[in-house]
């Protein structure tokens, strides 16, 4: 049985709270909880090494424990953040850690494909694979298959309900938005379009969303101020911009409830067509919503009568993210409360805690998106006048004739967020859509069963389906992805898709690292593990030793490819993981290059 947001919020205050009282490195920066995927996941990804956004100094030891007595611990290192480090001498090709994945996700071309997305093997025996969702033979709707495991063993192991829930989810994520058929009709909101809001028609008052905001106006009005704010105001910007698209999506739930609250089940008893026409209508308010925010034209951009192009479907790659999300988010509810002391099982299994401990790149990644945006948008011939929003005009006189009250500001505001962000809102809604779905028709709603009417809006939103998400654990899982997972591959050095390994991303980077990274493409066991009753040991992660390390010394491995020169790899390396490397080869390599220059 999972546990609501509010449990897991719960954990993630403990988790920041945890952390304050932690030893802090100088120039320390506490951790702001919340960031977008980016699009490469071939390379190995791990934490960004760069002073400028240094994290909590040392993990709190309830989060991270030392099972098998890895010789290596986090400490906080200058100009670099948190780093694993040598306790003792090691010998080479010596085992030094062991990590596991909270969250995976298979690329969508290996769904169906003979790869099991647990043990991210071959399946042997396609005649006992596990192919879910499961095909029934009555039904005549074309259902595509989402996950494929080798046997009941493996599905038991990923955890069978965890598994159906995201399948649940991609089925409806997969869906085509029709966005002509989205309207104020469809939702059941009247067949005239009133003078009136539809938040007004029915009692409810839209000033939460409009004075959010609007509060965004207020902290940066334009991108060259937004670029100016430090990472404390940045931060409340951005986290002011999300808690006003999420007000203002609640506020549109709640009146899409309310008002065929009154029309549906006006009677003792929803009756058997009246769930259906809801399902029907529900189907429709997020495509309506999307409309809504992002079918005005791009104010701000070099061609002002261009229009955001609004997918009908989404992507491969979306897909993907929302799965490993989704699956975060559930682990992190199933882990609130878990006691891993003493189960040789799970004690190296991370927790969401974890997950949450790991750098965010959420400020940086905006910055750098919203910067270049910027240079193109300013070129030499024609200047885009970034002009302020004006955020003084006082509510009681904006129109309420207009459904404009929210979404003229939020066109405006939208305009001054890089085009990545945008996308990210797009999965988001995609997500809130699909949750929003599941919990109409698993009953888990904002209506009651008795058809009555339900007027206290605190009540309405307490009874959410215990499958739901808010922007600050979206962020919170999506932006610690960035910069952060890890690429699975095969033998063949193909990609099968990408796992986020928490308590792996301490590994810093060298361009000659000492510790090697590797697969256990076998799924035993390590002597270790072994010792402590462990059997198999599938899609593990191992980290071995490639030179004798002192003690103290940092153990680092190597992002990605290290055989191009200095000045490409360190554009790369910029590039995907937000540093400039400054390792000993980085440093002898460009010394060599000064001197043949001299």
């Amino acid at each position: 049985m999972f546990i609501g947001i509010d449990s897991l919020s719960s954990l993630l205050a403990q988790t920041e709270q945890q952390q304050k009282q932690l030893p802090h490195a100088p120039n320390f920066i506490p951790c702001p909880l919340p960031s977008p995927p980016l699009s490469d996941k071939d390379s190995v990804v791990a934490s960004e090494p760069s002073s400028s956004d240094l994290l909590p100094s040392t993990p709190a030891p309830s989060l991270f424990s030392k099972p098998y007595q890895f010789p290596i611990q986090i400490v906080p290192l200058p100009n670099k953040g948190r780093s694993y480090v040598a306790t003792r001498r090691i010998q080479p090709g010596e085992l030094v850690f062991i990590a596991k994945p909270l969250g995976t996700t298979l690329c969508d071309q290996w769904l169906d494909c003979g790869i099991c997305y647990y043990c991210w093997r071959s399946i042997p025996d396609l005649s006992t694979s596990v192919r879910l969702p499961e095909r029934k033979q009555s039904s005549k709707q074309r259902i595509e298959t989402v996950m494929v495991f080798c046997n009941t063993t493996c599905l038991k192991s990923f955890q069978e309900p965890v598994a159906q829930r995201i399948c649940q989810v991609e089925q409806r994520i997969r869906r085509s938005w029709n966005y002509a058929s989205a309207t104020r009709q469809s939702l059941g909101y009247g067949r005239k379009k009133s003078k009136r809001s539809p938040v007004q028609e029915t009692g409810l008052e839209p000033t939460k969303s409009v004075q959010a905001i609007r509060e965004v106006v207020r902290l940066a009005g334009s991108r060259k101020r937004i670029l100016e704010l430090d990472d404390q105001r940045l931060d409340q910007f951005l986290t002011t911009f999300w808690t006003a698209l999420d007000t203002h999506l609640q506020e549109e739930e709640i009146l899409f409830l309310k008002t065929n609250q009154l029309t549906e089940a006006s009677s003792s008893r929803l009756d058997s067509t009246a769930k259906p026409r809801l399902l029907e209508r529900a189907q429709a308010l997020y495509p309506f919503l999307t409309k809504q925010l992002f079918g005005g034209p791009r104010t701000g951009s070099t061609d002002d009568d261009q229009e955001y192009e609004l997918a009908t479907v989404t992507s491969d790659d979306d897909c993907e993210m929302i799965r490993l999300i989704t699956e975060v988010l559930l682990r992190g509810q199933a882990d609130v409360g878990l006691d891993t002391t003493g189960d040789p099982s799970i004690e190296l299994q991370p927790t969401f805690a974890d997950y949450c401990a790991m750098q965010s790149n959420e400020l940086v990644l905006f910055r750098k998106e919203l910067a270049q945006q910027e240079d193109m948008l300013l070129d030499e011939s024609t200047k885009i006048q970034d002009q302020e929003v004006d955020a003084n005009i006082p509510l009681a006189e904006m129109s309420v004739s207009q459904e404009s009250d929210f979404y003229s500001t939020w066109g405006r505001v939208r305009s001054l967020i890089p085009d990545y962000l945008h996308n990210c809102l797009y999965v988001y809604l995609r997500i809130r859509d699909a949750y929003f779905l599941l919990s109409l028709e698993n009953n888990h709603t904002y209506l009651s069963d008795q058809g009555q009417d339900t007027t206290n809006d605190n009540d309405l939103i307490t009874q959410r389906s215990p499958l739901s998400i808010d922007h600050f654990h979206f962020r919170t899982i999506l932006f610690r992805e960035v910069a952060n997972s890890f690429g699975i591959r095969d033998e063949a050095d193909e990609l099968l898709g990408f796992a986020v390994f928490p308590r792996a991303c301490f590994f810093n980077h060298s361009c000659r690292s000492n510790i090697e990274k590797r697969l256990n493409r076998l799924g035993t066991c390590h002597p270790l593990q072994q010792q402590k009753g462990g059997m198999e040991a599938p899609r593990q992660m191992e980290y071995w030793s490639r030179q004798v390390i002192e003690e103290g010394e940092e153990c680092c491995i190597s992002y990605g490819d290290m055989t191009p020169g200095r000045a490409e790899r360190q554009e790369r390396l910029e590039e995907e993981y937000f540093f400039r490397c400054c390792c000993p080869r980085c440093v002898e390599e460009a010394n060599a290059e000064k001197s043949e220059s001299a």
